[in-house]
């Protein structure tokens, strides 16, 4: 019995690990990302579940809806609202990058994000994922224009922002090299 235990609790710790090394590795890969710091952070947000979509402002509050504005037909959680909402699926119907069998995963969106990752390093797609970062920005923008505004952001009017954005954030970022942070440059 004891020896079990002892095995368990190795498994479960190498699992423990195996995990916070991957997230460790999530956020080193996205703060080398080329795209704008705005969306870095956005994404970052992303990741720890912090976006205040209405299934969070809910359970925090107690207040409004938790159903999603874009199709009313479940709550809306961050996954819901990138992937899973006939809005998001409509905007990435028109995306010029699709992650193919990816689909499963889009009910977790760490899971998601360490998949497209894992397709960046091993096929050198950093194009396609920081188009994706902007995607993402897009329709996170078109759900707000939804829920403050009451207007519709037609499908491909995102994908030419997000397009529009990248290829201005790549044009001004071409040939510099990224600016480390250092003590000397905060105090400047």
């Amino acid at each position: 019995m004891k020896e079990k235990n002892q095995r368990d609790s190795m498994t479960r710790n190498e699992a423990r690990t195996s995990y916070e090394e991957t997230i460790s590795k999530s956020w080193k890969v996205l703060w080398k990302q080329n795209v704008n710091q705005k969306l870095k952070v956005f994404m970052w947000k992303s990741l720890h579940g912090a976006l205040p979509v209405r299934e969070l402002i809910f359970n925090r509050t107690k207040q409004g809806n938790p159903m999603c504005a874009g199709c009313g037909e479940r709550e809306e959680t961050i996954e819901h609202m990138m992937f899973q909402c006939k809005k998001a699926k409509e905007i990435w119907k028109m995306a010029p990058v699709q992650w193919e069998g990816l689909e499963h995963l889009t009910g977790c969106f760490m899971k998601w994000w360490s998949a497209i990752l894992e397709a960046q390093e091993s096929r050198g797609e950093a194009v396609q994922v920081n188009v994706t970062i902007n995607i993402l920005w897009q329709i996170w923008k078109a759900r707000n224009e939804r829920e403050f505004n009451q207007k519709e952001r037609e499908p491909h009017k995102a994908i030419e922002k997000a397009q529009k954005e990248w290829r201005e954030f790549e044009e001004a970022n071409k040939g510099m090299e990224p600016r480390k942070i250092t003590q000397e440059t905060e105090v400047q």
